[in-house]
């Protein structure tokens, strides 16, 4: 007999539900997020950077494209063994568990990575870079949105300013202004394209010219500006 081609889909069994996998319990989606090394909200971070425009945020958090296409895989593979398509007048697919919202995070932070990487614009995780680099960053992946570049091209402009002042050791941005050192401000992070005074460290290489880097001591500030500009962006008052 030839099936029908509407499918009925049960989901008595769908909504969450658990899967016991390796000795262990997620449910699909939060699997990608307990994956080895990668965070629960690394996502956010690097979403965060790139809708708001700040380039040296996405170099230190460019996700491992290789650990989350495995990841993805495994999650897709499990999916499909908790599935069952069988005949009772008609198609009926059983699916015994679901996406998370947060899988299509994952998803999309792939990809982005995936063309950041094939376009040769960004290829790796780096958390030291020289302001050469976040120049053609901003050229070639920020030419979009005039607001982003030339906010972008206006820090760049007053860091190269700063150039003679530099040498060998890092350097807070503050101190090298010599303004006093304070708290950092997720306002003025966001309004600075993510060189705020008081996160971001500089030196000068004598072949790379400029380098940046955020403070190790810091990068925890750094990745919640960068998850709250992306819930200022899709209006969200809780982090995603």
């Amino acid at each position: 007999m030839r099936a029908p081609s509407d499918i009925a889909v049960d989901t008595e069994h769908r909504l969450r539900e658990y899967v016991v996998r390796h000795g262990q319990e997620y449910r699909l989606g939060s699997a990608v997020a307990v994956s080895p090394g990668i965070g629960r909200f690394s996502n956010s971070v690097f979403h965060g950077s790139n809708y708001n425009g700040l380039p040296l945020a996405l170099y230190a958090f460019h996700p491992d494209t290789g650990k989350l296409e495995e990841s993805i895989r495994q999650t897709l593979e499990a999916y499909k063994e908790y599935a069952s398509v069988r005949w009772d007048n008609g198609i009926k697919v059983i699916r015994r568990v679901e996406f998370t919202e947060s899988f299509r995070g994952y998803l999309f932070s792939y990809l982005m990575a995936r063309l950041l990487e094939k376009n040769d614009i960004i290829n790796e995780r780096r958390n030291e870079v020289c302001l050469d680099d976040i120049e053609y960053v901003n050229e070639r992946l920020f030419s979009y949105d005039t607001r982003l570049k030339t906010r972008i091209g206006s820090e760049l402009h007053n860091l190269k300013d700063r150039e003679r002042e530099l040498g060998g050791e890092w350097k807070l941005y503050k101190e090298i202004l010599g303004e006093r050192i304070g708290e950092p401000d997720s306002r003025d992070f966001l309004a600075h394209a993510g060189f705020e005074r008081n996160l971001i460290e500089l030196r000068k290489d004598p072949h790379k010219g400029i380098l940046l880097r955020y403070r190790e001591d810091k990068i925890g500030t750094v990745k919640k500006f960068c998850r709250e500009g992306l819930n200022m962006v899709l209006g969200r008052d809780r982090p995603c």
